[in-house]
């Protein structure tokens, strides 16, 4: 059903989710109302278990998603947890389904839509849900999970602002193995309009290329972030048809060790400013920070990077506060570092910046914030033997719940939006927030309408 936008009920929202979470504790410190003194593990196979992702429903239940069993024949895992961090008995066999995908799948990625149904993104495919984490076989091509193109070990997968599905992704290119990205659309066939038949990948300098990290840009572009060579980070820029940027960095791409002589760009996070976050998987947590055009932003940490020296894990995953605050999570003890915007640490948190599961040994794979705003770090243990979430005090707030590529629109009077409304200011009109579908009454210069679309579809707008 559609709803009128309201300014002043917006202004509320503001106010409410600007407001202080109250908890007791130091922020970066466990939760002891959650779980297990603060950590919640499930053993769903008597091999591996692995926590891989995390994404909130409209009614503030969050689901994680995560990969267990034995190659080649890994299935995926699904746990859903009510708003309060208490295990929601009512989804599949007391709180978790285990779910065979076909073939050597898990669940690596997990995508929400508005109406709190979801995509899984595995290795090698992607499949779609209901709400109550029932697949559905009429989607796709395969019913239950549509492969892109030889495209395979996809570990991140994210939406773009019109709903098509964006996995990055190695794909071996007959001597070498090449970085790339795939794109799907909504129902679940292969974007013609991207690379070739949906898949574009890069042999960068005659050697191995591996994919790991994807995020979209606010205008449709497609960062990727791996690894070159068996040695250095490597990011690249696509255009929207899958073509390399070559306005980014050096011709498209930047091959860097970021001050170590073996580094990965394991993840990657684009700033509501477009400036981009890079979470570095070498020895030592660290992150380093670019430009938009892909040159080292000197004003964050030292030269651009952002390192913690009291651990000698590697980084796995980041989120961002709305207060501009930066967590990056990494393997061993649950480990989560706090930086300010500028990338120093924020002392405050944790000891001296870092924050620990205090001798659990939890590998983080990612961050997210409860409805409350407490920090969740999605794991599992450093044996394999259960999946792990933990929960710190973080009395801040959060930040987006599902976060996604950005835009900004300026709605006229008389618009409306359909869906959840959320946005991050509005004095002077302009909404802040993520897009699924066409546009209504809103500016030219955003997405055009999906294909098939009926005319006066409506946009629907994510907290952002």
């Amino acid at each position: 059903m559609h709803q009128r936008f309201s300014f002043a009920a917006l202004a509320v929202a503001l106010l409410l989710s600007a407001a202080p979470v109250l908890a007791q504790g130091t922020d970066g410190t466990l939760d002891p109302s959650f779980g297990m003194n603060g950590v919640f593990s499930l053993s769903a196979s008597s091999t591996y278990n692995f926590g891989n992702d995390i994404a909130f429903q409209s009614d503030g239940k969050y689901l994680v998603a995560g990969t267990v069993g034995t190659h080649p024949n890994y299935d995926g895992l699904l746990i859903r947890f009510n708003a309060d961090g208490t295990l929601d008995t009512s989804f599949g066999t007391n709180g978790h389904i285990v779910t065979d995908l076909g073939g050597d799948e898990g669940a690596n990625s997990i995508l929400m839509l508005p109406d709190d149904s979801f995509y899984i993104a595995g290795n090698y495919a992607v499949s779609y849900f209901s709400k109550d984490g029932l697949i559905d076989t009429t989607w796709g091509p395969n019913g239950n999970g549509t492969a892109p193109n030889g495209c395979g070990l996809s570990y991140v997968a994210t939406l773009d602002p019109g709903g098509n599905i964006v996995g990055s992704c190695t794909k071996w290119g007959g001597s070498n193995q090449d970085i790339g990205a795939y794109r799907m659309r909504p129902d679940g066939s292969m974007d013609p309009t991207f690379g070739t038949n949906g898949v574009a990948s890069f042999d960068i300098a005659n050697t191995h290329n591996f994919g790991y990290s994807v995020s979209v840009q606010a205008d449709g572009k497609v960062l990727l972030g791996g690894n070159h060579n068996n040695q250095s980070a490597l990011l690249l820029r696509l255009n929207t048809n899958g073509t390399l940027d070559t306005s980014f960095a050096s011709g498209g791409y930047l091959i860097d060790g970021f001050g170590s002589s073996s580094a990965s760009a394991w993840r990657t996070l684009i700033q509501p400013d477009q400036k981009i976050l890079v979470v570095l998987s070498r020895s030592g947590m660290g992150i380093a920070r670019l430009t938009p055009d892909g040159s080292m932003d000197t004003s964050f940490g030292v030269g651009g990077v952002a390192s913690t020296t009291s651990t000698s894990i590697s980084s796995n995953a980041i989120t961002l506060q709305s207060n501009g605050k930066i967590l990056v999570g990494g393997g061993q003890q649950a480990a989560v570092v706090r930086y300010q915007i500028d990338g120093t640490l924020d002392t405050s948190f944790g000891t001296g910046g870092v924050a620990t599961s205090g001798g659990t040994n939890v590998r983080v794979r990612q961050l997210g914030f409860d409805p409350a705003g407490r920090l969740l770090a999605v794991g599992e243990r450093t044996n394999y033997a259960s999946v792990d979430v933990a929960r710190f005090v973080n009395s801040e707030g959060g930040g987006s719940p599902n976060p996604a590529p950005e835009w900004t629109a300026t709605l006229a009077a008389g618009d409306h939006v359909a869906g959840t409304v959320g946005a991050t200011h509005a004095d002077d009109g302009n909404v802040v927030g993520m897009a699924s579908g066409a546009t209504d009454g809103l500016d030219d210069d955003l997405d055009a309408p999906e294909p098939g679309a009926p005319a006066g579809d409506h946009v629907q707008l994510y907290v952002q």
